[in-house]
């Protein structure tokens, strides 16, 4: 399942949208180069970049080696996308748009939720094993819940990637 988020800025400043709109350049330009360096190596397999391919771009493009993890894996669902296409065409990424993890609901319901409960059990009476599984139990049962509220919300359905033709050079 893959979960998206948008971001309204209807209350941001200039300098705010000035800088997201750099950084969001910055990541296209950063996500396209790991598509020609995948496709050039013809790699369409699903295993994760190695530390080579993203410190290449972390010193290039200086940023963070988390961001560069997350645009190479973009890059490699992008890629991958061309796997089973008879005709394959380099995909390249136009729209500014950056797909990051999504740790919200892991935070919350693994981090937020079970500590939180454990915290105040502890803060008002004896802290039991009984209430630290309680609160385990919780955080799976607010991870559900999340997860389902995300997935209703609909988003998903409409992920696009844009692909310029390009044929690719000798790959059948």
């Amino acid at each position: 399942m893959r979960r998206a988020s948008r971001v309204y800025l209807t209350c941001a400043n200039v300098g705010k949208i000035t800088r997201l709109r750099l950084f969001l350049l910055l990541y296209v330009n950063v996500v396209n180069y790991f598509i020609e360096r995948f496709w050039s190596m013809k790699d369409f397999s699903s295993a994760l970049a190695d530390k080579v391919i993203t410190g290449r771009a972390v010193n290039r493009f200086k940023i963070k080696a988390r961001l560069a993890q997350c645009a190479a894996k973009q890059a490699k669902e992008i890629v991958r996308s061309q796997k089973d296409r008879k005709v394959k065409t380099m995909p390249l990424l136009r729209r500014k748009v950056a797909t990051l993890d999504n740790r919200f609901i892991s935070i919350v319901s693994q981090i937020i939720v079970p500590l939180g409960i454990c915290f105040v059990v502890r803060q008002t009476s004896k802290l039991d094993p009984i209430d630290i599984w309680i609160a385990i139990l919780l955080g799976h049962a607010t991870r559900c819940a999340l997860s389902v509220i995300r997935f209703r919300q609909g988003k998903w359905r409409n992920i696009t990637v844009d692909i310029e033709q390009k044929a690719m050079n000798g790959a059948s």
